[in-house]
């Protein structure tokens, strides 16, 4: 393995060992973050101490608990299959609007909401799977996606992330599917797409050299482009600070 896989697995190693914990808990929905953020828990902890956890609404992707349990089955490790379509329902038959929006949201912290009640019965680590692409430009939900004992994947790219699924040797399904996954269509008002390999060039570079697009455009970005990724990363800022304590 890369120096940067052992350097996370350490990490985390280390993070368990100073909260006096040696089991961990992670939602795996059987795409490629969580299934690299397994790979580094399972090298952290050993797959015997990691409890993996598929948790579906409605069975919204066909091939999203198959893929799961490959993943699982990669490395041994337990994985249980825990619907959250009885629990999220009753609630949004009882709201006005719920737009996908909302849903995913709501959904975003159900999942965790279960992820750390399980991680009381197991006595574990909640291990979250958010890469450092998604975190900067806004893709992530407060207090669901975000919310875990400690991110391996938080100053990882989401490129990076693909080059570690690489090295680690996942099974083709994952590894195409990571493929077919680089678009990023988040929370913008017209929802055009752009690749996360470009984002991810022009995040390096506004974070080595400064948030502006007279930088972007100095390294050859179209000007738009990186108005464009700023927007995003100003307008998600407060995701990614603890909650604001006013002056009394």
């Amino acid at each position: 393995m890369s120096r940067l896989f052992d350097k996370l697995a350490d990490g985390l190693k280390k993070a368990a060992d100073n909260t006096g914990f040696s089991k961990a808990v992670l939602g795996l929905s059987g795409g490629v973050d969580s299934a690299v953020a397994a790979a580094i828990a399972c090298k952290a902890l050993g797959a015997d101490s990691v409890n993996l956890f598929y948790l579906p609404y409605n069975d919204i992707d066909p091939h999203g608990f198959s893929d799961a349990k490959a993943v699982a089955d990669f490395f041994g490790a337990s994985l249980i299959y825990m619907d959250i379509t009885r629990i999220a329902d009753p609630y949004f038959d009882s709201i006005i609007n719920p737009t996908d929006r909302r849903r995913t949201n709501v959904l975003s912290r159900l999942r965790m909401l279960v992820l750390y009640d399980q991680s009381a019965l197991y006595n574990a680590l909640v291990v979250g799977s958010a890469n450092k692409s998604e975190i900067m430009l806004g893709s992530i939900t407060l207090y669901g996606d975000t919310a875990c004992a400690v991110n391996p994947l938080g100053n990882i790219y989401k490129t990076e992330v693909w080059e570690l699924a690489k090295e680690i040797g996942f099974p083709d399904i994952i590894l195409l599917k990571a493929q077919n996954t680089g678009l990023y269509n988040g929370a913008t008002d017209d929802g055009e797409p752009f690749l996360y390999t470009e984002a991810d060039k022009l995040l390096l570079i506004l974070e080595t050299n400064g948030y502006s697009a007279e930088v972007a455009v100095k390294e050859g970005f179209q000007k738009e482009f990186a108005e464009r990724v700023i927007k995003l990363i100003e307008n998600s800022e407060f995701k990614r600070r603890a909650s604001i304590t006013l002056e009394r």
